[in-house]
């Protein structure tokens, strides 16, 4: 009830501009929009603790859907009956990723419609949830920073060979190629181990 109905608005260091491929100025997705969805299911997680406050007892497992992106017509079915018992057993110790695993449903995190639907015991979520929210809030800028370098002809352009490495050291980095690898950053600023599930209507397996 509270959405602007001016896009500009929603998130105004953003505005209308969208998500393009490095390369192209060719976009579909808002910015805004995507800050807005990330930052929804942070907040989503920040009352989800409340309940558990309210119950007197943790969730054991956190998922992140949304139903309208994940669907049979995109993605396998889950086997969750199996998935649950891979979810809660300990998580082997591996060197820089000690804060647990966060599981992709049918996808590995960081592929094309990969942030549809993700899953994993509660503690590793928060925090992934948590660093995914200052990845993108930081990663936004640096492809809105990218998109107005193209614009002036200073970005990724074939006029000016030097053109990336000139905006590159503007913005502070390079953009990522989909909104989805902004996951594979928040699994290492996490220090959570992606991992993920690959699901037919007969078997399950997982890596």
């Amino acid at each position: 009830e509270a959405q602007a109905s001016d896009a500009r608005q929603v998130v105004p260091s953003l505005g209308t501009a969208k998500w393009f491929k490095p390369g192209t100025l060719a976009g579909q997705i808002a910015l805004a929009g995507i800050r807005a969805s990330v930052r929804a299911a942070g907040q989503l997680s920040s009352m989800r603790r409340s309940h558990e406050l309210f119950l007197g007892r943790p969730y054991d497992i956190v998922v992140r859907m949304r139903p309208d992106m994940y669907r049979p017509l995109i993605a396998k079915p889950v086997c969750w009956e199996g998935l649950i018992d891979r979810v809660m057993a300990p998580d082997s110790a591996s060197p820089g990723r000690v804060n647990g695993s966060v599981w992709g449903c049918s996808k590995q995190l960081g592929r094309k419609n990969s942030d549809a639907c993700f899953f994993g015991r509660r503690d590793a979520m928060d925090r992934f949830l948590e660093a995914w929210e200052a990845v993108v809030e930081r990663e936004l800028h640096v492809h809105l920073c990218w998109q107005r370098q193209v614009a002036v002809g200073h970005g990724d352009s074939s006029s000016a060979q030097d053109g990336p490495s000139r905006a590159a050291t503007t913005c502070g980095g390079k953009p990522a190629h989909l909104p989805e690898a902004l996951l594979v950053l928040a699994l290492r600023e996490a220090r959570v181990r992606g991992r993920w599930s690959n699901c037919s209507a007969d078997s399950c397996e997982c890596s």
